[in-house]
């Protein structure tokens, strides 16, 4: 499309490809190096300094999650991938950015009501309550990046063509729009800003005051030189990102107002603003070092350490732990990542399809289809984000990472766990409802109310997910060395409660609805056949429907099953000795989960006659053009999606019953 074609010279793309390369090394390298120095000194880190952690967490996120793809869409002159990456970028850019203001905020308030108050008093922010504001955080962030999906607000291109953010001319278009920014702007800019310039006020006063009071006594000054510091970096980090963005705020506030919209600001202007607002993720890890001995201290012994090792031929690990080390043979190893290099290959091949289906048919999709898009990005998720790390742990015989790649993985396999469990519940539940007429789905749910149950599965797993970060649970690795989880032995003293509640409310009341669910639909159809009067008029419905069940059915039987032995294990595992277990016996109930997200696209081949017309014309495309290129094109409509290949009366039925299908349809 015209509006993701560079409105810049090549010159000025390739200058702002090299700038953005530039920006996301730096950023990668510094809040890379602030992590690490956190990992390494994780036993005697204060409770205020995990926001430090959040805020490298946010800024290392935006370079790895949106850089990448507007480095590429630069030097390619014209943004990638359309309307999809476009939603994502708005979509990272607003959950990191907002996720960063509000830390900043938490940050200056924390720093206001610890100063001035003895050492000791920073012990009332105990590192569960830094939790809990640090998860509030991000679905405070997470909640305002899904409004636009919702429908209130929307994502859209900058006026340069070469990234994505909210749409700020929508702003004129709508109420929709119009509230949406408003709301946006005072609830994330300015308040915000507000709290951070109060915060420090109110703590340089603070510090002036105590000042003015210390002249008779000789202990207090270190502790107000030290505060003086930690408040001057505070400011300087808060200056940095304010500074940086308000460039860029200004300019889009100007499309808002200015009744030319995106076109009154030429694209080298709108540029530079976008551009100068990256620069945020740079600043943080430069002021630590200037103000921060023990961080310098620190990377100095993480420098020696590596020149040590390379010089040594060792490899580049700051920390081997024992608990990281392979408890299998090499040789099994090997097998393990050769099996999960398999899974990951299917897994992503396949459910790719699934979303490149789902995108070709877009216009035509009905909202309980969503649903099954939303099953298919979380067994992708799965793929991209754990397998490739899993598979390099496996041939190096050794967990790569250690704590921070461990608890990365544990969380991320949690959160994409839970997000599929309560998708094939929906789907349960939404299929009961469809199935109890014959009336259309979209009759029964919107996509609107689509959207928002999809939504709030993300938010339930994210909850559960993020509950061990806080304290309730423990993530940890596997027993066998190679992978990471919920650390279930650790959990038998300190946490039993979360282990109940989490296999009721994840696993087994899940199951009992979607049992309940389809049983409920079986009956349905049992009745309905059994009280047909008609029965020349009704097969092909009742045939549909019970396909369509059965497909749902394998669906949830699939994922149940493949995660049924892992759960017994980690149940075994708690309530039994630590070493009743072989690692061997461990390790098979966890690879054979892990093949939960490669059934679903076979299923939708086997079963989905829509889904296997699409699929082989799309390899018809592909890989035997001439023979469809020597095919009628009249047998081939070009609007349809579902191609049939019968004749006359044949086809116009079959043509209505795949329309039936589609309409009743969620996979």
């Amino acid at each position: 499309m015209d509006r993701y074609t560079s409105k810049l010279s090549p010159g000025v793309d390739y200058s702002a490809g090299t700038f953005l390369l530039m920006i996301a090394i730096l950023t990668i390298l510094g809040n890379a190096a602030v992590l690490i120095t956190a990992v390494r000194r994780h036993s005697v880190l204060k409770a205020p300094e995990l926001l430090t952690v959040n805020l490298a967490v946010t800024d290392i996120g935006m370079a790895l999650s949106m850089y990448p793809l507007s480095i590429a869409s630069a030097f390619n002159h014209t943004w990638i991938g359309g309307d999809q990456s476009c939603l994502y970028y708005g979509l990272m850019g607003m959950i990191f950015s907002v996720a960063s203001i509000n830390t900043l905020v938490v940050m200056a308030l924390v720093r206001y009501l610890v100063t001035g108050n003895p050492p000791k008093s920073g012990n009332r922010f105990q590192r569960r309550t830094i939790c809990v504001l640090i998860s509030v955080i991000w679905l405070y962030s997470l909640l305002w990046a899904v409004f636009p999906l919702l429908g209130w607000g929307g994502y859209g291109p900058e006026p340069y063509g070469l990234a994505c953010s909210v749409d700020w001319a929508g702003y004129q278009h709508s109420l929709n729009g119009s509230s949406f920014i408003m709301a946006l702007t005072i609830l994330c800019t300015l308040i915000p800003c507000g709290f951070i310039l109060f915060s420090y006020a109110g703590i340089a006063w603070k510090l002036h005051k105590a000042y003015q009071s210390i002249q008779i006594h000789e202990s207090l000054p270190n502790t107000r030189t030290v505060e003086r510091k930690v408040t001057l970096m505070g400011i300087l980090i808060s200056a940095g990102f304010i500074v940086s963005w308000t460039p860029y705020v200004t300019v889009s506030l100007w499309t808002m107002f200015h009744s030319g919209g995106k076109d009154s600001v030429a694209p080298i202007v709108s540029l530079l603003p976008c551009l100068f607002a990256k620069c945020s993720t740079v600043f943080n890890p430069f002021v630590y070092y200037i103000f921060r001995r023990s961080f310098r201290r620190e990377l100095r012994q993480i420098w020696t350490c590596c020149v040590r090792r390379i010089a040594a031929g060792a490899p580049v690990l700051f920390v081997i732990m024992d608990i990281y080390s392979s408890k299998l043979s090499p040789a099994v190893d090997y097998g393990v990542g050769a099996f999960l290099l398999l899974i990951a290959i299917l897994s992503f091949v396949g459910n790719l399809l699934v979303l490149v289906m789902t995108y070709k048919r877009s216009t035509q999709m009905k909202p309980p289809e969503l649903l099954s898009v939303n099953l298919a990005v979380t067994d992708l998720g799965a793929a991209i984000t754990m397998y490739p790390l899993a598979i390099a742990s496996a041939w190096n015989h050794h967990w790569i990472g250690g704590d921070v790649t461990c608890v990365y993985y544990g969380l991320v396999g949690f959160f994409f766990g839970a997000a599929s469990m309560m998708t094939l519940t929906i789907m349960a539940i939404v299929r009961f409802v469809v199935s109890s007429t014959l009336q259309s789905a979209k009759e029964k749910i919107s996509k609107r109310n689509a959207r928002m149950l999809v939504a709030g599965s993300w938010l339930y797993a994210l909850m559960w997910a993020l509950f061990p970060l806080i304290g309730w649970g423990k993530y940890g690795p596997e027993p066998f060395g190679l992978s990471c989880t919920l650390a279930w032995r650790d959990m038998k003293d300190h946490s039993q409660s979360f282990v109940i509640t989490m296999f009721l409310m994840n696993l087994v009341i899940p199951a009992v609805i979607i049992i309940s669910c389809y049983s409920g639909i079986a009956l349905k159809l049992y009745v309905t056949y059994k009280s047909m009067h008609d029965i020349n008029r009704m097969p092909n419905m009742i045939k549909m429907q019970r396909r369509l069940m059965l497909i749902a059915v394998l669906i949830s039987v699939g994922f149940i099953a493949s995660w049924t032995p892992y759960g017994i294990v980690s149940l075994w595992s708690i309530y039994r000795p630590g070493d009743s277990i072989p690692p061997e016996v461990s390790m098979l109930p966890c690879l054979f989960a892990k093949t939960s997200t490669v059934y679903n696209p076979f299923i939708y081949y086997t079963f989905s006659k829509t889904f296997k017309q699409e699929v082989n014309q799309l390899g018809r495309l592909c890989g035997i053009s001439k023979m469809h290129h020597a095919s009628p094109s009249k047998n081939f409509p070009e609007n349809t999606i579902y191609l049939v290949c019968v004749e006359n009366k044949e086809k116009q039925e079959a043509i209505k019953n795949r329309k039936a299908e589609t309409q009743i349809m969620s996979f």
